[in-house]
């Protein structure tokens, strides 16, 4: 004699209601990833703003020495013709 197993009854799952609390912890959630989103872009944009500066101050530098190339070899004519 074979045994019979009963036809599960398929749950259905209920939709989800929308409560004010789901919608409010939705906009949390999409506030904090804003601001993760812009703290990390200021901290990009100062990374580049910092290379940005070094740049500067390295080409400042290779043309003050190349100023005072310049002023050495003017010096030295004028001082050879004078």
């Amino acid at each position: 004699m074979a045994v019979q197993r009963k036809a599960l009854a398929r749950r259905v799952k209920p939709a989800l209601d929308l409560t004010p609390r789901h919608l409010w912890l939705a906009s949390l959630g999409l506030l904090e990833a804003a601001y993760r989103l812009a703290v990390r872009a200021a901290h990009c944009t100062g990374i580049r703003i910092d290379h940005a500066l070094a740049d500067a101050r390295y080409a400042a530098r290779r043309s003050e020495a190349r100023l005072d190339g310049v002023r050495g070899r003017v010096t030295a004519r004028i001082s050879r013709r004078g």
